[in-house]
Order: structure tokens, then C-alpha cells, then sequence
């Protein structure tokens, strides 16, 4: 079973409040989940830069006896806007 699909849904499903976090890699882009924009925004140090990036939003798709959970992409092209996952 897919641990990232499989967990979280069902710790929902027993009235967890549950949350994902993300890299927004290329592949979610086309994986035919609607994605949203946030108005988030960040800015961290990575040694001696600054490296900025967004929170995009979407979920998991729910089903019978399987809530909804929100996952929040991060957004930062330089680091996951690539062809291939690694």
C-alpha cells in the first residue's frame, strides 16, 4: 500500500486533523489533481542566499469512508521543476 496516499487518509478518517507538505515536483502538475495557488510566500537562507518560494494547494482525492486531505506544495522551480523526481 502506498503509505503517502494510505496514512494520512486514514488517520483523517479517525477524526485526525491531517496535513501534507510537499515538494511541488513537475509530476504533481500533471497528475490531474486541481492544484490552487496561496497567496503564501517565503523567503529562507540557504547558506549565503536567499531562496524564495510559494505554497500551492490541493489533496487527496477522497472516497467512500475516505475523507479529503489537504496537501500544500512547495513551490520553488529552481529546486523541484525538473523532468525527473531525482
Amino acid at each position: 500500500a502506498d503509505v503517502l496516499g494510505a496514512l494520512p487518509t486514514a488517520l483523517a478518517a479517525r477524526g485526525h486533523e491531517v496535513s501534507l507538505f510537499l515538494p511541488a515536483f513537475s509530476q504533481v502538475f500533471t497528475s490531474g489533481q486541481p492544484i490552487e495557488r496561496t497567496r503564501v510566500r517565503f523567503s529562507v537562507t540557504i547558506g549565503a542566499k536567499q531562496v524564495a518560494g510559494s505554497v500551492l494547494l490541493t489533496s487527496l482525492p477522497a472516497g467512500p469512508e475516505r475523507p479529503s486531505v489537504p496537501v500544500y506544495l512547495i513551490e520553488q522551480d529552481d529546486y523541484y521543476r525538473r523532468p525527473e523526481l531525482y
